[in-house]
């Protein structure tokens, strides 16, 4: 491989793996446990739980493909290097 033309693949691959992680760490809101009662405030609370559990799964989501788009960059890099490489003669 060229000494003057390298991928940052490392570089690449641990922003990836950094963003996956974050992604990973978002736990599920607590549980209402099926807590049955007549006040509207824990009917909201748990209308807000499953709100906010929602919205984690959704930026988990999102963070996951982030994590997926930086790692398919790196990989089209990688092989458009490889490719330029071999056209040069440089092994």
């Amino acid at each position: 491989m060229s000494d003057t033309f390298l991928s940052k693949g490392d570089a690449a691959e641990e922003h990836s793996r950094h963003i996956q992680s974050i992604g990973e760490t978002f736990s599920q809101a607590f549980s209402m446990n099926g807590c049955k009662t007549n006040l509207t405030v824990i009917g909201n609370l748990s209308e807000t739980v499953r709100g906010v559990m929602a919205n984690n799964d959704a930026y988990k989501k999102l963070l996951s493909k982030d994590a997926t788009a930086i790692t398919d960059v790196k990989t089209e890099y990688d092989e458009f290097d490889q490719k330029l490489s071999e056209c040069m003669g440089i092994q």
